[in-house]
């Protein structure tokens, strides 16, 4: 359906759907084959393919001619979607960029080309987090070919790698495996304001003792951690001495969320978003011993190893995975100064996955990059990579505080997920701006990530130029490109200057942003808008449509212009008021 809607886009004639009853086939024939069809069997004889779920990484595809026969094939419908897709692509010139945008051209002839493709994704799921991602615009995540537990894809569009919806929460799920609104005073709050729990279950969340009784440990962002030792004996054992003990609670509930997604086999065991945990006495002697990471896969390992011994008696066929974070406090591998094991019971178990999550890191360099500040991501992967080869990795890409600040995590993004694939990762996580449409850096990065994630050794820049070219079109081409030029020159001199290139404000002084060059970059996009005006050969609609483009991309020029202006000299608050008129 896909071929014919774009192919009808493009040419304005319509292709028939045949459904498969054993057509006459010919090398002569003129099919697109789509699965396992009579072409595909008959090409398949003669030119054989391996769509093997090993071949193709779970859910690439292969495209070939067979004479003047189309054939595309995967070894899921992912795959066969993805190659309808490649087709499209390849054949119409039609350009997937971002969510309220495709490029199709108007074609009077098509060519067709001599394909002998096989093409797998480098992870087996991977996803830019963005706002329609976050909003699960499945049309927008099958298109960038985008597989993520973030954003389900329904089986009529190709389906995705089912992940447990703990009430929509993929993430940090322990928020609804163990809600603490189960276990509160019903309108009672603390000392503090915070919510009141019962007292007989304040030592399952995190919590200190103060003259000997439990207080809980509420974070700043109003967030309640967990106490991961609740349940663990010192030997990793099963802790029955209380018969009220996280670990039980866990796999009461996760029995009853493993029964409610009978198709499911992936389970996010994440702990919830605080700097710190749980700092009791006996979570901080296990932090002590075996690290922050060490304790989470204690207590993530007893859960698995209880849920699996159920599952061989209530459900013996199915199969469960669960996945934790490694992520501020639990980021550190339980393994010495040797890169040795601190104790066996901090490997995880077969069924259990890790998610490097290295929000700390400058996103601005490589992972591996020698100007990493303090504990460099790729040294902690690495200790990680010592006690277990199954891993997910969620990496970061935006300036989270100051998201129209263009902050270039581009220039980094292929290096880190070639050292990730270097690694064992499975499923690379991009974590972008996700809570704002009209984000330029977000849509392109995304546009970029998604071609770089089946093609790890394709060119970032002319990945980010066709984006460039297609998005705003090509009268407004080299003018983009200008606004580029100047913010790569800009950022190259603060680099030999500032000896830290984490996002954060030494990365906006004036004195790295003088007004001719905010200026130059602002006025980049309004000669964009001035030199597709003046294209004769673009209709009224496509002028409005790139200039509306232009005018969404511009706000970062102008956002950044704004933010540095009022510390120039000789600048009035009437000034930069006049000035923000342009934005709001």
């Amino acid at each position: 359906m896909e071929i014919q809607k774009y192919f009808l886009d493009c040419t304005g004639k319509l292709l028939n759907i045949i459904h498969d009853n054993e057509t006459f086939v010919s090398k002569k024939s003129t099919y697109i084959s789509i699965g396992k069809t009579t072409v595909w069997n008959k090409a398949n004889k003669e030119h054989p393919m391996d769509i093997s779920e090993e071949k193709l990484n779970h859910e690439g595809f292969v495209l070939y001619t067979y004479g003047t026969n189309v054939v595309i094939n995967g070894f899921c419908d992912r795959g066969k979607i993805y190659g309808a897709y490649e087709f499209v692509e390849d054949t119409l010139g039609v350009k997937f960029l971002n969510y309220r945008y495709d490029h199709i051209p108007s074609i009077n002839e098509v060519k067709l080309y001599a394909y002998d493709e096989t093409k797998a994704p480098v992870f087996q799921q991977r996803a830019y987090l963005n706002t329609p991602v976050f909003n699960k615009q499945q049309d927008y995540a099958v298109k960038m070919r985008f597989n993520s537990d973030y954003c389900p894809i329904d089986d009529t569009m190709g389906g995705y790698t089912e992940w447990c919806s703990f009430n929509g929460n993929t993430s940090h799920t322990m928020v609804e495996i163990v809600p603490r609104s189960e276990y509160a005073v019903p309108g009672m709050v603390d000392s503090q304001g915070n919510q009141l729990i019962q007292e007989e279950y304040r030592h399952i969340f995190a919590h200190t003792i103060n003259n000997g009784e439990v207080v809980n440990d509420w974070a700043s962002s109003g967030f309640l951690d967990y106490c991961f030792t609740s349940g663990v004996n010192d030997d990793g054992s099963y802790d029955d001495s209380n018969e009220i003990n996280l670990v039980k609670l866990t796999v009461e509930s996760l029995k009853n969320w493993i029964e409610r997604y009978p198709n499911c086999e992936n389970f996010m065991i994440g702990q919830n978003d605080t700097p710190a945990g749980c700092t009791c006495e006996k979570c901080a002697a296990s932090n002590l011993k075996y690290k922050g990471g060490g304790r989470m896969v204690r207590f993530v390992n007893l859960i698995n190893r209880q849920i699996q011994e159920w599952l061989k008696v209530e459900h013996p066929n199915r199969k469960v995975n669960f996945t934790m974070f490694a992520y501020l406090y639990t980021a550190d591998a339980p393994v010495d100064d040797n890169n040795k094991i601190i104790d066996e019971t901090c490997r995880p178990d077969p069924e259990v996955y890790v998610k490097y999550a290295p929000i700390r890191t400058a996103t601005y360099y490589t992972f591996y990059d020698e100007r990493q500040p303090n504990n460099s991501a790729s040294e902690q992967l690495e200790k990680w990579s010592k006690i277990t080869n199954r891993f997910h990795a969620w990496t970061y890409h935006a300036w989270y505080g100051n998201w129209l600040w263009y902050y270039p995590t581009l220039k980094a993004m292929q290096g880190t997920m070639k050292r990730l694939l270097d690694k064992g990762i499975v499923y690379e996580f991009a974590q972008g701006p996700y809570t704002e449409y009209n984000l330029y850096q977000s849509d392109i990065d995304a546009y970029v990530f998604s071609k770089l994630c089946w093609d790890l050794d394709g060119s970032v820049e002319e990945y980010r130029n066709e984006y460039i070219k297609y998005f705003f079109g090509e009268a407004a081409y080299e003018d983009i490109l200008g606004f580029h030029d100047e913010l790569d020159s800009r950022y190259a001199y603060i680099e030999t200057k500032e000896p830290n290139m984490t996002a954060g404000n030494a990365l906006t002084k004036a004195e790295y942003w003088p007004y001719e060059s905010t200026k130059k970059m602002v006025e980049a996009f309004d000669n964009a808008i001035i030199h597709t005006m003046e294209n004769d050969e673009l209709s009224d609609y496509q002028k409005a449509t790139y200039v509306e483009s232009i005018e969404r991309a511009s706000l970062s020029a102008r956002w950044m212009r704004l933010t540095v202006y009022s510390r120039y000299a000789g600048v009035t608050d009437e000034d930069v008021a006049n000035l923000a008129k342009e934005i709001w």
